[in-house]
């Protein structure tokens, strides 16, 4: 089976899941024992930031709509981990 390269390369019922999906999986940094660790709030603003480049490069409407949601999520998420993350 071949692996999708790009946004566009993916089935279109699947593609904004898969987005979201790869976004949060491509953050997560691998530990000593092969366990993820939940992202930074930089690296939640990072994914929001990606959503919204790709928003502005899609010509589909519902698609560009869809992102900039995600990216809206993703602002969430790093304001929130940015309120309980522990001073380094």
């Amino acid at each position: 089976m071949q692996q999708a390269n790009s946004l566009h390369d993916v089935d279109p019922g699947r593609q904004k899941q898969q987005v979201g999906a790869d976004l949060f999986l491509r953050r997560l940094p691998q530990g000593s024992l092969g366990v993820r660790a939940l992202p930074t709030s930089t690296e939640y603003r990072e994914s929001a930031d990606h959503c919204r480049r790709l928003a502005a490069e899609t010509h589909d409407q519902q698609e560009r709509e869809t992102l900039l949601k995600m990216a809206t999520q993703w602002d969430h998420l790093a304001d929130y981990k940015g309120r309980i993350e522990k001073p380094d």
